[in-house]
């Protein structure tokens, strides 16, 4: 979890400069002086920098030179130069380099506990936030958790991540999170079919696009699509069944959650065969589920999955390019 947020760190820090200006160290540490000279001296190329010290044990360092490393960086580092330390043996409280980092530092500290309910990771990440001076509002959280795809890790290597790009911006908005946080393909699913269903042709061929550029194969997003567009099938059984066939896409989170979503759980319970995983998620990713199936109707979503089973057998027997095939897919679903 710790090289998964060095990497996000380096990114939201350097940019496109990273592939220059990273200078990363491992087992073969240079000497203290060494290290300072690396830390404060100025990129070779114009850009930002950082010094990447990874699994490095300054605990094991005389406290002499462990001083000597603390006061050259208190007395300041060349601006748009970082220094960033990657180690598990840090996290001794009692030492002194523990507490120096922490009164001097962005000290980030990963617990081993890395799971936790979905429903409460939404209260983990407003006092993540909150334990760090910053405030996320509803909104922006529910983006922020739908692009992780509720995952823990994720979510929280990127909450550091919006943190890190933040700079003196305390409330982290909605728009900060889409223009930071990367949505995955499962999420991009939704998105695309919300085009689709409302016959926006351009931005369903822009989404397909970028699902393919994530590097997901061809298969395994027609096989996103027709699993999502099933459960789709299942939000129709249990609209009709509950009498909520009027209810429209501009229904409201609380809304869903409060009047809506009761209602399903007392559906599954009773209809385990059509509502197989309907409920699987947080009620939000469901939420968004609902939405998105009402773009289509019950005829046109069956109409859909039998597009989807042509295209398959196509990518699967067909000489024509992937590329074709899949954009013939976007027109065929369009016209259902």
């Amino acid at each position: 979890m710790m090289k998964e947020a060095l990497n996000s760190i380096v990114e939201a820090l350097l940019g496109a400069d990273a592939s220059t200006n990273l200078e990363v160290y491992k087992e073969d540490f240079p000497d203290i002086p060494d290290i300072l000279s690396s830390i404060m001296m100025r990129p070779f190329f114009p850009g930002k920098k950082a010094v990447a010290l990874i699994d490095w044990d300054i605990s094991r360092l005389s406290e002499e030179k462990q001083k000597l490393f603390c006061s050259e960086i208190e007395k300041g580092i060349p601006e748009d130069n970082y220094v960033l330390i990657l180690s598990e043996a840090l996290k001794d409280k009692r030492k002194f380099f523990y507490n120096w980092a922490k009164k001097n530092a962005e000290l980030l500290e990963f617990r081993k506990e890395t799971k936790a309910e979905k429903s409460d990771l939404p209260k983990i990440v407003k006092n993540f936030f909150s334990e760090k001076g910053y405030t996320i509002d509803n909104d922006a959280l529910l983006e922020l958790l739908t692009r992780c795809d509720f995952d823990y890790t994720k979510t929280l290597l990127e909450a550091d991540k919006l943190i890190l790009a933040a700079d003196e911006k305390t409330v982290i908005e909605k728009k900060d999170v889409q223009l930071a946080v990367v949505a995955t393909n499962e999420i991009l699913i939704f998105d695309f079919l919300d085009a689709v269903g409302d016959k926006n042709l351009s931005l369903s061929l822009d989404l397909l696009n970028r699902m393919i550029k994530n590097g997901e194969e061809y298969g395994k997003i027609i096989a996103l699509l027709s699993k999502r567009i099933h459960s789709f099938l299942q939000v129709f059984c249990f609209l009709k069944s509950t009498g909520l066939e009027g209810i429209n896409r501009m229904m409201r989170y609380n809304e869903f959650k409060n009047r809506i979503y009761p209602l399903l759980e007392d559906f599954c319970a009773q209809n385990t065969a059509e509502s197989t995983n309907l409920l699987k998620g947080h009620p939000y990713y469901i939420y968004k589920l609902m939405l998105s199936a009402l773009s289509f109707s019950f005829e046109s979503s069956k109409k859909a999955i039998d597009v989807l089973a042509r295209m398959d057998f196509e990518l699967k027997t067909s000489a024509l390019s992937k590329n074709l095939i899949v954009e013939k897919m976007v027109f065929s679903l369009i016209s259902v």
